[in-house]
């Protein structure tokens, strides 16, 4: 079974050094859709996270 997977919901703790592109390249295997996790987490300003605080990681249906 794999761990990450871009069709399933993905709750991550967000931890010290973690950047909002770095966690949805781990998750959805690109870091294109950093946007739109933020959005989702309405996220003001993605690039200061906080440890600590959990984002939610949505499906996302990939375009070939």
């Amino acid at each position: 079974m794999k761990k990450n997977s871009p069709d399933l919901t993905h709750k991550r703790t967000i931890q010290d050094g973690d950047t909002l592109p770095l966690m949805t390249e781990r998750i959805y295997g690109d870091s294109k859709y950093y946007l739109e996790v933020a959005k989702v987490n309405n996220l003001i300003n993605f690039r200061q996270l906080v440890p600590g605080e959990e984002l939610y990681f949505p499906p996302i249906e990939k375009i070939s």
